[in-house]
C-alpha cells in the first residue's frame, strides 16, 4: 500500500478541495449535463461532450484526492535540529552568499516555485537528517553542486 507523507496544512487543503468537488462542482456539472441533453441529438452536441469531459476530470480528481487522504500520513516537524519532513531550512552554494529557503514536503505537495521541495527530489534526499553547518552534494544536470545548510527550523 502506498503511503503519502504530507503536512497537516496539505491534508486540510485536500479535504476542503474534496468537499468542494463533491458538493459544488459535481452538482454544477450534472446541471450542465441535464441542460445539454435537453438540446437534442447528443452525437453532435459539443456542449454535452465538453461537459462530459469536465465530469470525467472532476471524478478522476475526486478519486485521486480520496486515495491521497486514505493513505496519508501527517508528518510533524521535529525539533531535534535536523531536517525532516515539514522542516523549514536554508542552504547556500558553497562559496556563494545568496541563501535559499525551503520547506521539505512529501511529493504530493511539492511546489518548487513556492519553496516547497519534495523529500524525493535530489536536494530533498540530500538534506534529510542533516543539520546547520553540514555540507551536502547534489547532482544536477550541470554536475555536482555543494550546498551548506545555514538554518533549520
Amino acid at each position: 500500500m502506498p503511503e503519502y507523507h504530507m503536512t497537516q496544512a496539505k491534508k486540510s487543503e485536500l479535504e476542503i478541495e474534496l468537499i468542494e468537488r463533491k458538493s459544488v462542482i459535481r452538482p454544477t456539472i450534472l446541471d450542465k449535463l441535464k441542460a445539454a441533453r435537453e438540446l437534442g441529438d447528443l452525437k453532435e452536441n459539443a456542449e454535452y461532450h465538453v461537459t462530459r469531459d469536465e465530469q470525467g476530470r472532476n471524478e478522476s480528481r475526486i478519486r485521486e484526492i480520496e486515495e491521497l487522504l486514505k493513505f496519508s500520513r501527517v508528518v510533524e516537524k521535529s525539533d531535534n535540529g535536523t531536517i525532516d519532513l515539514a522542516s523549514h531550512f536554508s542552504v547556500k552554494k558553497v562559496g556563494a552568499d545568496e541563501e535559499k529557503e525551503f520547506l521539505l514536503v512529501g511529493p504530493a505537495e511539492a511546489d518548487f516555485a513556492n519553496g516547497k521541495i519534495a523529500s524525493t527530489s535530489p536536494l530533498g534526499r540530500a538534506v534529510i537528517g542533516k543539520s546547520v553547518g553540514n555540507i551536502i552534494e547534489v547532482m544536477s544536470p550541470k554536475g555536482e553542486i555543494k550546498y551548506e545548510i545555514t538554518n533549520v527550523e
